[in-house]
C-alpha cells in the first residue's frame, strides 16, 4: 500500500481585491481556481485525499488536525505564500512527527536549492509536472530512481534529472447539447499547453496544419523529437 497521502491547497489569509464601482463605492472580489494540478495525482493513489482549504475556509488549525491522520503531505506552494506554507508545514510536522512532507508548484520548481535550504521541514520537492514523481515517492520507490525530484542526502541537496513532460493519449469528448444545457462551461487544457497544443486533441494526433484557437498553426511532429516550450 502507498503512503496515506493528503494533497493540500493550503489555507492562507483571505486576500481580496478592491475594485472601484461606477458609483464610487468599493466592493471585494474573492476568486478561486479548482486545484486540478493536485487532483491528477490524488486520483492515482488509493486512500488519498485532496483538501482545497481556501474556498472552503478550512482554517490552519483544522488543516493541522486533519493532517494527523496521514503519512505524506503534498503541499502546493507559491512565491507569495511560501513562508506561510512553511509555517503550516512545520506545525503539521510538530503535530505528526512521522509525516513526510513534499512541496510542489512553480516556486519550488524554479528555486529547489533555496527552498530546501530555507525550509528544513521539506523532505522532498517534486519539480515541474509532479504527478508520477509523487506517486512513485508515495509507493516507496528509492529516491535515486525518481525523476524530477530534489532532496537532501548527507546534508547536501541532490537534484535528480528532470522528468519528461507527460504526453496524454486520450481525447476530450463532449457534445454541443451537454454544453448548451449548462449555464457555464469550462474546459481546461493544462496538459495540452505543455506540449504546444491549444485544442483538446493531443499534439501527436493532430494534423500539422490544424489551426489553434488563436489562429496559429502547429508544427509537424517528428517522432522522438523534443518540443520546445511555449508561452
Amino acid at each position: 500500500m502507498p503512503l496515506k497521502t493528503l494533497f493540500l491547497n493550503p489555507p492562507s489569509l483571505r486576500i481580496s481585491t478592491e475594485v472601484q464601482a461606477p458609483v464610487g463605492r468599493y466592493r471585494e472580489i474573492e476568486s478561486y481556481w479548482y486545484p486540478v494540478w493536485l487532483a491528477y495525482p490524488a486520483g492515482m493513489l488509493e486512500g488519498a485525499r485532496l483538501l482545497d482549504a481556501p474556498p472552503h475556509h478550512v482554517t490552519a488549525e483544522e488543516t493541522i488536525r486533519i493532517a494527523q491522520d496521514y503519512e505524506l503531505l503534498v503541499l502546493f506552494t507559491s512565491t507569495p505564500g511560501f513562508k506561510g506554507d512553511v509555517t503550516i508545514a512545520n506545525a503539521i510536522k510538530d503535530a505528526n512527527p512521522k509525516i513526510k512532507i513534499a512541496f510542489v508548484g512553480p516556486h519550488v520548481s524554479v528555486l529547489p536549492d533555496k527552498s530546501l535550504n530555507e525550509a528544513k521541514v521539506i523532505d522532498v520537492i517534486c519539480r515541474k509536472e509532479f504527478d508520477y514523481s509523487i506517486v512513485e515517492y508515495a509507493q516507496g520507490k528509492p529516491l535515486e530512481e525518481i525523476l524530477g525530484i530534489s532532496y537532501r542526502k548527507n546534508g547536501q541537496v541532490v537534484h535528480n534529472p528532470d522528468r519528461p513532460p507527460s504526453r496524454i493519449s486520450t481525447r476530450f469528448r463532449t457534445s454541443p447539447t451537454s454544453i448548451a444545457a449548462t449555464s457555464m462551461s469550462a474546459a481546461t487544457t493544462f496538459r495540452s499547453c505543455c506540449i504546444r497544443s491549444s485544442r483538446f486533441t493531443p499534439l501527436a494526433d493532430a494534423p500539422p496544419s490544424a489551426p489553434s484557437a488563436s489562429g496559429r498553426k502547429r508544427s509537424a511532429v517528428i517522432p522522438g523529437a523534443s518540443v520546445p516550450p511555449t508561452m
